[in-house]
């Protein structure tokens, strides 16, 4: 922020031995156009460059969205509408004369008689974002229930317009308006007789001059310096030249950010990812036929039925039980005429 004035606000839980956040305090409300609109229990505020958006609470969030509502709705076609455009994460298509009649929102930050207004213009909160030559605005803020102690996360929603100074020695946080001369988070080096200025290498310039010549190939316009790349269109641009001034960046990348096809360990990647699907998809098939054929069997056992067999009267054994036997056919008993005989000789004989 060359030139930018800083705005010092003393750090909450200063004297705590354990410092996690750089936490700063609120005034327990959001500023719609100068309006306070109270939020009981907006206290605490840290500044995050890990956070995408402005993070607030869900009661804050429904405040702006009400102000909204009461006083933009025949402005903005939509945005009292069901669903409401208006909405984290949601994107409409509006010019920048239409985005300007959005109001400017704003949070008190800092303890009691040390505050700083940080505000935030409507081309700061509704984030461009451009795909395929349509310029699209996306709501930079979401809500969040208040955690640990933290009920705002100042994300980078924030910090793309404000630079911040950490100042650990006397526990405090700055804030500076950021300039339009910055390029990767460092102001720009003037260098003169093709060296460099300030102890900053002018090379990064010479780097950026040259992004045009990558255009086509995003390994080579990923590898330089302040250079972006477009996955649709295949430009290579500087970054200050970029046409999305967006925390939401596809389908723009920039160095290890970006996805290259002609990255040989991307695509030595790439292939053994395809052939660790391609054996875990035959084992799961594996798998999957061996408890078919073992759930067809199981079931085909618990459905058979008992054989039926025919009881033969003939087959009586000493008038017990019958015995179970197949079918034998019709019986015939005949006696043997010598069997006759002998009995008819027993019979005489008994009287005699």
């Amino acid at each position: 922020a060359s030139g930018a004035e800083m705005h010092y606000v003393s750090l909450e839980d200063a004297s705590s031995d354990r410092k996690t956040f750089y936490k700063v305090a609120l005034d327990e409300g959001v500023y719609v156009d100068g309006n306070k609109l109270p939020v009981a229990g907006l206290k605490t505020a840290i500044a995050d460059s890990g956070t995408t958006l402005l993070l607030i609470s869900a009661e804050a969030f429904g405040k702006i969205d009400d102000w909204l509502r009461a006083n933009k709705c025949k402005e903005f076609p939509g945005l009292c509408e069901a669903p409401s455009w208006f909405s984290p994460g949601d994107c409409v298509e509006i010019s920048d004369e239409d985005l300007s009649a959005l109001p400017t929102l704003a949070l008190n930050v800092g303890p009691p008689g040390k505050q700083f207004m940080m505000e935030l213009k409507p081309e700061h909160y509704m984030v461009k974002y451009a795909v395929q030559g349509t310029v699209y605005r996306c709501v930079g803020i979401h809500y969040m229930p208040s955690s640990g102690g933290i009920d705002v996360i100042l994300g980078n929603t924030v910090m793309m317009h404000y630079t911040n100074h950490y100042d650990r020695v006397n526990n405090r946080l700055g804030f500076g308006e950021a300039s339009g001369d910055c390029v990767g988070g460092a102001a720009k080096a003037t260098s003169s007789g093709g060296g460099s200025s300030n102890g900053v290498d002018s090379s990064a310039d010479e780097g950026v001059s040259g992004c045009e010549s990558r255009a086509g190939s995003c390994g080579d316009c990923s590898h330089t310096t302040g250079c972006t790349y477009n996955y649709f269109s295949h430009q290579c641009v500087a970054q200050n030249q970029h046409p999305v001034d967006s925390v939401i960046g596809f389908p723009w990348c920039m160095g290890r950010m970006c996805v290259c096809e002609d990255r040989k360990t991307l695509r030595f990647a790439l292939l053994g990812v395809g052939v660790f699907l391609a054996a875990a998809t035959v084992g799961l098939l594996l798998v999957g036929t061996v408890r078919f054929v073992r759930r067809r069997r199981q079931a085909a056992a618990a459905n058979a039925t008992p054989l039926d067999y025919e009881v033969d009267e003939a087959r009586l054994v000493g008038g017990g039980a019958p015995s179970v036997a197949e079918p034998l056919g019709d019986f015939h008993f005949e006696e043997d005429d010598e069997d006759e005989e002998d009995d008819h000789n027993n019979d005489v004989n008994m009287r005699t």
